[in-house]
């Protein structure tokens, strides 16, 4: 089969009141380990595209965002969800023991502390999503700015006869985002011709994969010396598809730093539920 870009098994933990479909909800309740509830979509599990694109990046174990075509095949697989684990949440009692169990590397002995480093991480929880959202608006917007007309009948016809896998059914659920991705890198190829202080360098793509490499070996729970993370670091980049992706990923995000800057976009206070409804995954 195709290989994709993250892996085709992996386990989340997720409370079951947390899930955005009502009818996964239903179908996991009174289900036992190893029990399935069936075929998903990542948008009946997660309300927002912030925590999608954070699952897929913790699954693959990226350090940077994936590339939005990846996210978007993430997004529309349907996944076949089995119980690993299950666990009754209890509320605990507060006391130093259980600020001690939550902050573990911090010195929390009293509500107020308590208080005060919850609302730290979750100021940088949301500041994470929101530079997610901030991505995924001003690419729309750029997008609707400039029509930039396809050949679309030429590409549907290059796309078919370039993998037997593609059927008019596949065209029609998937050429849409295509065709969005495709007009995106063609406006990112040009903001880059005009900003050639644009450019990711050696050094900047061998840290990156540096940064992959001791991902890797986490996600393993392996502790590895820095000559191992170098030797491995060195094979992710003499994969040609893996250097594309860091080089493509680091100069996405180059071109959203100078979007940034260019757009100037005010801070607007949100309510949860506003906050959500704006951050919510797009249907196709």
């Amino acid at each position: 089969g195709e290989t994709k870009a993250y892996p085709s098994n992996f386990t989340r933990a997720i409370k079951i009141g947390n899930l955005t479909s009502a009818a996964l909800q239903k179908a996991l309740i009174g289900k036992k380990v190893d029990e399935e509830a069936g075929e998903w979509k990542m948008t009946d599990v997660y309300k927002t595209e912030a925590e999608i694109q954070r699952a897929l990046k913790e699954t693959m174990a990226a350090e940077t965002d994936p590339a939005r075509d990846i996210y978007d095949d993430f997004t529309q697989q349907s996944w076949n969800i089995k119980i690993k684990r299950a666990v009754k949440m209890v509320p605990a009692e507060e006391n130093e023991e259980f600020y001690s169990q939550i902050f573990k590397d911090r010195d929390v002995q009293t509500p107020e502390q308590f208080r005060e480093e919850l609302r730290t991480d979750m100021e940088r929880f949301y500041s994470e999503d929101a530079d997610l959202l901030f991505r995924s608006k001003s690419m729309e917007a750029v997008l609707a700015a400039h029509e930039l007309p396809l050949p679309n009948d030429f590409l549907k016809k290059w796309l078919k006869e370039s993998s037997e896998k593609i059927t008019d059914e596949t065209l029609a659920k998937e050429y849409e985002d295509f065709a969005r991705m495709t007009r995106w890198q063609l406006i990112s190829k040009v903001i880059r011709a005009d900003h050639p202080e644009m450019k990711v360098g050696k050094e900047e793509m061998l840290e990156e994969a540096k940064k992959r490499a001791r991902g890797y070996f986490a996600r393993n729970q392996e502790m590895a010396p820095e000559d191992q993370i170098e030797v491995l670091a060195q094979s992710i980049l003499k994969d040609q598809d893996l250097a594309n992706k860091i080089y493509r990923e680091k100069m996405d995000s180059q071109i959203f730093d100078w979007l940034r800057v260019t757009l100037a976009p005010v801070p607007k206070p949100v309510t949860v539920k506003e906050y959500l409804e704006l951050n919510a995954p797009q249907h196709n």
